[in-house]
């Protein structure tokens, strides 16, 4: 901390200075480390204005929303009402599963109209369709799998009898020749 004509100067000074304990106002911030092409009132950052030195009104520098003066009631009310989870009628889930099975795409011209005839906010109508064709691809997954599934284990089942009939073939020939050679060796001895 540097003190410059009776203004306090915060940052990279070499004495380790920081924050001022005294009641004069914030002034200039030194950007720390920055080279000398920064120098001079550009390289500065003035907390004149939040702190009051400035000719603007008072306001501290970090303040909540409630604190600063927007003129905007409807917003105010807007963020103190925390939006209700709407859970849908069993009639509507019925509507929207029987407009799925029509058609599982969602064209905008349809949302509207299905928004309107339910009640329903648009986004809604669209967010339902959304999360419904999410758990049709994973049934469809499920039942894919499962018919694959069965066409390995059938498949399995058929290598694995072909493997015992091959084996018996094999069997089959050694015996022949077996009988054959022994046949020769009788018929020619």
């Amino acid at each position: 901390m540097a003190n410059s004509g009776g203004r306090r100067v915060f940052g990279g000074g070499g004495d380790g200075g920081g924050v001022s304990s005294s009641s004069q106002h914030v002034e200039p911030f030194f950007i720390s480390g920055s080279s000398s092409s920064f120098l001079g009132s550009s390289s500065m950052v003035s907390f004149e204005d939040v702190c009051g030195g400035g000719k603007r009104p008072v306001r501290p520098f970090f303040c909540t929303y409630d604190q600063e003066e927007n003129g905007d009631d409807d917003y105010d009310e807007f963020l103190h009402q925390p939006e209700k989870k709407r859970r849908l009628t069993i009639e509507q889930v019925q509507f929207l599963e029987k407009s799925f099975e029509t058609d599982n795409k969602l064209e905008p011209e349809r949302k509207v109209q299905l928004a309107k005839e339910l009640g329903l906010q648009p986004r809604q109508v669209a967010i339902w369709f959304q999360n419904r064709r999410a758990r049709w691809k994973t049934k469809q997954m499920e039942k894919d799998f499962d018919t694959l599934q069965a066409s390995f284990n059938s498949l399995k089942s058929d290598y694995e009898g072909l493997l015992k009939e091959k084996d018996m073939l094999k069997d089959e020939v050694y015996i022949f020749r077996f009988t054959l050679s022994v046949a020769s060796i009788w018929l020619f001895s």
